[in-house]
């Protein structure tokens, strides 16, 4: 064997020496790392734990493959498909997949419509348009609050739709008169939201469309599902937050920093027109405040009242009759505007039950086998009303009998002796209803 130069020989051992102390000083230098690096970026390992864990969590969502359905869809597809979906990004992850090319969400920029735009953005399908109506008379803090949005949102397509052939206010005004949301609600609404939306629709192809209603903004909410079709458009309507409160609506935006509207600070829960909308008492329902002095439940958007006119002007065109559709109600007695005040403010024999509704509303009509075994329960005690609001107002002089209407089916108990009515305001379920009827009724000082 060749015997090595003697400097190579110690060369090699001064090597090995120094290898020995790097292996000793590697966990030194390790224990330095995680001590002194991690800290100084203010991360926690159980925070980058927690971080990993919510994106590994929402790269499953966005790899998984949800249940198909057929559109239109069967009852039982609708029903298998709600039972599978109740968090808002499964629906909206849902939605994309089933609808990767016409599916849009229209919105108010209200509260919940900007949490489902921050939603889309972190899910990654800020591609999907957003469309809002702007009826030309809205609040100068509802503008600015569309240039927020731009700016926190810039990878979105916020794309607002006016009444058709009008861009400013005083051009509206002086072909419809300045009054028209106050002489003609019905029509307004048909030229300042419902015209422009189904425009912002069909330029879309939408098939499916997201929008921010919830079932805790009560009345005709109140039965809301995750996925609905809505037969008279052909098209899919999906609520993300059908399950969420107002509180937590709340606490997402200000949790992410969502954009908002600033009136909401000023008292307004509900912000629509100018003139229609006005700032309420903090323990006020959610959706008060709105169409103050027009008597509407819903906006046009959503309203069954559009649907009276559509079927009037379709039976005019066929120069048919029309005929307003019912719900049947045995044992009710009907009651309209102008028999309202003998009917039921001045009537002292017995209590009234006071049904508002109307046979368009969807609510309603699930109701109704309800409010036919309500009456069948308290008929003996108490005489049981219905006011149909389609055709008929409530009245400026009802409402300061504390008859305020804000949706459909909503139920009173008129007492008389002092006159006094009372807002029910639990479930419109049959055991519910009754229970509270029967302990107004004992809580009674006549009786």
């Amino acid at each position: 064997m060749q015997k090595l130069p003697c400097h190579q020989i110690c060369w090699q051992r001064l090597l090995l020496y120094h290898r020995r102390k790097l292996l000793l000083a590697l966990p030194l230098l390790f224990l330095c790392l995680v001590l002194f690096v991690v800290p100084s970026n203010n991360v926690s390992l159980t925070n980058a734990t927690a971080t990993t864990t919510t994106q590994k969590k929402s790269f499953l969502r966005r790899t998984k493959k949800y249940h198909k359905i057929s559109v239109p869809p069967t009852p039982d597809e609708l029903s298998q498909l709600n039972a599978e979906l109740a968090d808002p990004d499964d629906i909206l992850l849902w939605a994309s997949q089933q609808f990767p090319q016409s599916l849009v969400q229209v919105s108010s920029l209200g509260p919940s419509g900007l949490v489902i735009m921050d939603k889309l953005q972190k899910l990654g399908l800020q591609k999907i348009p957003v469309l809002t109506m702007d009826t030309l008379h809205l609040f100068e803090e509802t503008y600015d609050l569309m240039k927020r949005v731009r700016r926190h949102y810039p990878d979105m397509s916020l794309q607002v739709y006016t009444p058709a052939d009008y861009q400013q206010r005083q051009e509206f005004d002086a072909a419809y008169g300045a009054d028209l949301y106050k002489t003609d609600p019905n029509k307004y609404g048909r030229l300042t939201k419902v015209e422009p939306m189904e425009r912002a629709l069909k330029e879309h192809h939408a098939q499916a469309w997201i929008t921010g209603r919830r079932r805790s903004q009560g009345g005709e909410r109140n039965e809301l599902s995750p996925v609905e079709y809505d037969a008279d458009s052909h098209r899919i309507k999906l609520n993300p937050l059908v399950f969420w409160t107002y509180d937590q609506v709340w606490a997402y935006i200000r949790q992410h920093k969502v954009p908002y509207n600033a009136l909401h600070d000023q008292g307004y829960k509900s912000i629509g027109d100018v003139m229609t909308s006005r700032a309420v008492d903090a323990s006020a329902p959610e959706r008060s405040g709105r169409f103050v002095g027009l008597n509407r439940t819903e906006c046009g958007m959503h309203a069954h009242l559009e649907k009276i006119q559509q079927m009037r002007a379709k039976a005019a065109e066929d120069e048919e009759e029309f005929s307003m559709p019912t719900l049947p109600c045995a044992d009710c007695r009907d009651v309209d505007a102008a028999n309202f005040q003998n009917k039921i403010v001045e009537t002292t024999d017995r209590d009234i039950l006071l049904e508002f509704y109307s046979p368009l509303c969807g609510a309603c009509q699930d109701f109704a086998p309800t409010m036919q075994r309500i009456v069948a329960k308290v008929k003996d005690r108490i005489t049981v009303s219905r006011f149909d609001i389609t055709d008929n107002d409530v009245s400026d002089q009802m409402e300061q009998q504390g008859f305020n209407v804000e949706v459909t089916p909503t139920l009173y108990l008129v007492q008389h002796n002092p006159f006094r009515v009372t807002k029910y305001k639990g479930r419109h379920s049959e055991f519910a209803t009754v229970d509270w009827v029967e302990k107004m009724i004992a809580r009674s000082p006549t009786k």
